[in-house]
């Protein structure tokens, strides 16, 4: 399996001991998902030429290993996944958990399908700055908050989750 080695997907898995499966990373065909049933990422991946022939979980300790492995001077990841329920990383064998060992993983694509507004409903598009956001919701007392807007152009207003006593405001990014 081949993908961008930006990807700190490990950062998105679950790590409540109950939830086994999703404190994975799954590859599917050329797919990557990983989730923590919160939020969630799919990403493109390459298959390698002998990779596993079904899907398979990647432990967040084999992504990060596999990362900080990945040659300096590369933009890829690669992980060797010929056999189930390991990883090969360079030299290394990995171990890996199995949905027979970890449990069933969500199906992924459906949920996105679900969750996702269809391109030709229309919908609007923001771009800003995550950490300008996480700065502003620190300045504002709270880690959630809820976002307002009336077009893509216009600043964004931002509240605390259900306290519309202080407000802040985040401007987009141009989008070319």
């Amino acid at each position: 399996m081949r993908t961008n080695k930006k990807y700190q997907l490990q950062h998105v898995v679950s790590s409540d001991p109950k939830r086994v499966a999703i404190g994975n990373i799954k590859f599917s065909g050329s797919q990557l998902f990983a989730t923590d049933g919160r939020i969630a990422i799919i990403a493109e991946a390459e298959a390698s030429e002998n990779a596993a022939p079904s899907a398979c979980l990647i432990s967040p300790e084999t992504w990060a290993r596999a990362i900080k492995g990945a040659q300096k001077k590369s933009e890829f990841l690669e992980i060797d996944l010929a056999q189930a329920g390991h990883s090969g990383i360079g030299d290394l064998t990995v171990k890996n958990p199995t949905e027979e060992s970890a449990g069933k993983y969500p199906e992924m694509l459906a949920m996105w399908a679900r969750s996702t507004i269809p391109s030709e409903e229309g919908y609007t598009e923001i771009s800003f700055d995550v950490t300008l956001l996480a700065k502003l919701a620190k300045g504002m007392g709270t880690e959630t908050v809820t976002l307002r807007m009336r077009k893509e152009s216009d600043a964004v207003e931002v509240f605390v989750n259900h306290d519309h006593k202080v407000k802040g405001l985040i401007m987009p990014i141009r989008r070319s």
